[in-house]
């Protein structure tokens, strides 16, 4: 027996499994698009198109290097601007 929970779950999920594809990809060039803006990334000058060309993946790599780089940048201004390791280590 399924409960009213599992029902509506279930109705749901038949409803959206249709263009769940189709929204996924349309969700990810909205929610790219200004973070690459933000990044400096190639992705304004590309059309909205050609957006779920590009891997959503590989952009999330590269948006984590990004990351990765500003963090170590962030190491190397505080040590430069007197705090010690033990500080640095804390945060």
């Amino acid at each position: 027996m399924m409960t009213e929970n599992q029902r509506v779950a279930e109705e749901t999920m038949s409803k959206t499994d249709n263009n769940s594809a189709a929204d996924m990809t349309e969700t990810q060039g909205v929610l790219v698009l200004p973070f690459s803006e933000s990044w400096g990334g190639g992705l304004p000058s590309m059309p909205r198109s050609s957006l779920s060309e590009r891997s959503f993946t590989q952009t999330l790599e590269e948006m984590g290097t990004r990351i990765d780089d500003l963090e170590k940048n962030v190491v190397d201004l505080m040590l430069q601007a007197g705090m010690k390791e033990q500080e640095i280590a804390k945060q």
